[in-house]
């Protein structure tokens, strides 16, 4: 055992953080001079104790160590993850999950504890902005208490507008946590406030241990995040163009920083355009693919006949959003950097049943 460590060791880089190296002596220690159901046991003793004292990230680190170094050791390392999951569950405050209880009601009790101890809380003060209409936002909100505001800003009217009011209980940032997309709206605190927030990096590591926790969290959200109460207005009144739906097929090309245009993306269709932008349908985009475009400042090229004359279209836009939808589709919505003109659209609009490329 000694022999396999000093091996480790010496694969080491000089350059690594203390905390790694402090890790390393203390498992010298830990497994010096035993023997290999000493080591087992000396490691099931630590794991057991760090998880009582509720160190769990400790428990883990330590059992991760001993899953390397002596995984021959199954039943231990089985017995100290039950250990440490119903430590979890023991330390988990029901009271903060409370107003929640129907989505961890969804969780494995496993589920339930990684996604419990991902989430960080913080509090915020009156007036203060959460996240702004047009910003990059990766974290789903859960309020806790106080109160905020959700809105937009209304181009026809030159104004914010409220649509939607968030006290204890509600859920926040959905759009952006799920999608490659930027905040169509802006979350401002009205009364000093508290919440938890899990950041989407730490979400997409916990899918790999708890893939099936995905589908729970999004049919949640699905059904109980606030959206625009189109009772009070408008429906479509944080569009500053009105949209029509089209048929046409195509190409975008993504434009780098020296201006030289990129591959096409295949399988476009154009689902509907206005003057300010468009959005399209893709197939099999990957996720890597999604987050280069997101953003991102594109050539947008169509034509579309009528008569028997065809016109050719090309737009340089930005890419607002990539959502992922079921079936290996996905939706690109595109902000053009120059208006498309009212007749233009009127005409592509009512000539959309030829076949063109985007």
């Amino acid at each position: 055992m000694q022999h396999y460590l000093r091996e480790n060791r010496s694969c080491e880089k000089t350059d690594e953080p203390a905390d790694r190296i402090m890790k390393t002596d203390f498992i010298e220690k830990l497994i010096q001079g035993k023997s290999e159901a000493e080591v087992i046991k000396a490691f099931y003793n630590g794991i057991v104790r760090y998880a009582g004292r509720k160190d769990f990230v400790r428990a883990e680190q330590l059992r991760e160590t001993m899953m390397e170094m002596v995984p021959n050791a199954i039943a231990e390392i089985v017995k100290t993850g039950e250990i440490i999951e119903n430590e979890k569950t023991a330390a988990m405050d029901f009271e903060k999950i409370k107003p929640w209880a129907s989505l961890f009601n969804e969780f494995t009790p496993g589920e339930a504890a990684a996604f419990y101890y991902a989430l960080k809380t913080t509090t915020a003060k009156i007036h203060q902005r959460i996240f702004q209409q047009g910003d990059c936002d990766n974290r789903l909100y859960f309020i806790e208490s106080g109160k905020l505001k959700l809105s937009c800003f209304d181009k026809q009217v030159k104004k914010n507008v409220v649509f939607a009011n968030l006290t204890k209980g509600d859920i926040c940032g959905v759009e952006t946590f799920f999608t490659h997309t930027t905040h169509t709206t802006t979350l401002t605190v009205v009364e000093d406030a508290k919440f938890s927030y899990i950041d989407k990096k730490i979400y997409q590591k916990l899918l790999i241990d708890h893939p099936a926790l995905d589908a729970k969290l999004i049919r949640y959200c699905e059904t109980h995040q606030k959206k625009l109460n189109v009772e009070n207005g408008d429906q479509l009144f944080r569009r500053e163009h009105p949209r029509f739906q089209t048929a046409l097929k195509g190409k975008i090309q993504r434009i780098d920083q020296k201006g030289n245009l990129s591959k096409q993306i295949s399988s476009v269709t154009i689902a509907d355009i206005s003057m300010g932008g468009l959005s399209c349908m893709a197939r099999n985009l990957g996720v890597g693919e999604a987050a280069n475009l997101h953003r991102s400042q594109v050539q947008v090229s169509f034509s579309y006949q009528k008569y028997d004359i065809v016109h050719e279209t090309t737009k340089v836009a930005e890419v607002v959003s990539v959502r992922f939808l079921p079936f290996g589709e996905s939706s690109i919505h595109l902000r053009f950097k120059t208006p498309l003109e009212e007749h233009r659209v009127h005409e592509i609009a009512s000539n959309t049943g030829v076949s063109a490329y985007l």
